[in-house]
């Protein structure tokens, strides 16, 4: 994550600047929508069905506060029995606009869930109609909603940047060619919360390598993200760096099956369990027990102390026959360990330890 900082820009809450991003359209918006307040919009048989979903009698009593907040009385639209008045044939303007925010917001909270589709569906399908009610009832509505749509066009960069890791490389060129640079720039941060929410979600011990960025496709997409050629090869060069690293280390601590790991294993298959952990063992003696020695000492948890201190004057006061011997004996003791255990992880024995690197190996 601190790469992605590094080379492809800050991770933002990009929650906060879609509320900037609104804020700042409302201000710029208000007095348009003030001019057209006042305009009536004719209540027919659809619109009237469409005050009697829940969503937006829901809706309704958001829009009554905002018109006491502003020391004006809400239009009544119901009455006592909680039903669309009968004598309601037009309403100001100003209260269908309060309606569908109070539907937005409901659409917003409804997006968080995903079971929750059919029933946010259906609000915005009701939103459009007022939409609908609204710009054909009102020109001086209709050229406020036109100037708000152009102030938000932001968030649906930040929406689609959000999804980056499900679009084809063509399609976020084709987006960043016809994008403002303000978009571009929105999409781009959209991106990166997107890079490190998928990272965050990673649990612990996953390769990240396999689970981050993994295919082609993504690192492309990655290209558009970066600010600059620059920083995008870099961050390129350091995933690579990343895969091979631990492609390392899969192969030195044997998580991945290697062709020399596969061949090796038809040919000790054909031995007795006992037999191939001898054949298996005496391969790696050099260098897994004469390599491994000095840190066997300095580590704990592998082998007990008592094995520790024999380890450390053995180095230093121990013939090279002296040496062989005791490694014979310690190849002994794996064999012994591998034949009961078959094969099974580290232990806290010298035997353990070195059945425990020929399987990891």
């Amino acid at each position: 994550m601190r790469e992605i900082e590094r080379q492809l820009g800050p991770i933002e809450d990009t929650a906060v600047l879609k509320q900037q991003l609104k804020e700042k359209a409302d201000m710029i918006t208000e007095p348009l929508y003030r001019a057209g307040h006042g305009d009536q919009i004719p209540v027919d048989e659809t619109l009237r069905a469409a005050l009697e979903r829940p969503s937006v009698k829901s809706a309704a009593k958001q829009a009554n506060r905002n018109f006491l907040e502003e020391g004006a009385m809400p239009p009544q639209i119901y009455d006592e029995a909680g039903k669309v008045r009968e004598d309601l044939k037009t309403l100001p303007a100003q209260m269908l606009h309060y309606l569908r925010e109070g539907l937005d917001i409901s659409i917003d909270l409804l997006e968080q869930q995903p079971k929750a589709n059919r029933q946010r569906g259906s609000i915005i399908q009701t939103r459009k109609l007022l939409d609908e009610r609204i710009k054909g009832g009102s020109e001086r509505m209709a050229m406020a909603d036109a100037r708000h749509a152009e102030l938000m066009r932001g968030t649906e960069a930040l929406k689609y940047g959000s999804k980056v890791n499900l679009k084809q490389p063509q399609d976020v060129s084709r987006f960043a060619a016809n994008a403002s640079p303000e978009e571009l720039d929105l999409f781009r941060s959209g991106a990166r919360e997107n890079y490190a929410n998928s990272i965050g979600t990673m649990r612990d011990g996953q390769n990240i390598p396999k689970n981050f960025m993994a295919s082609p496709r993504q690192r492309q997409v990655m290209s558009t993200v970066a600010p600059s050629q620059e920083k995008g090869d870099s961050f390129s060069r350091f995933l690579a760096s990343e895969r091979s690293q631990m492609r390392s280390d899969d192969k030195l601590l044997g998580n991945s099956t290697t062709t020399e790991q596969l061949l090796a294993a038809q040919e000790l298959d054909k031995a007795p369990m006992t037999e191939r952990a001898s054949e298996a063992i005496k391969s790696k003696l050099g260098t897994v027990v004469r390599n491994k020695l000095a840190d066997m000492v300095s580590s704990s948890g592998r082998i007990s102390d008592a094995e520790r201190q024999v380890i450390a004057e053995m180095l230093t006061n121990t013939s090279e026959e002296g040496l062989q011997e005791f490694l014979d004996y310690a190849m002994q003791r794996a064999v012994q360990q591998i034949a009961r255990q078959h094969a099974i992880g580290p232990v806290s024995t010298l035997g353990g330890y070195m059945a425990g690197q020929w399987a990891g190996d």
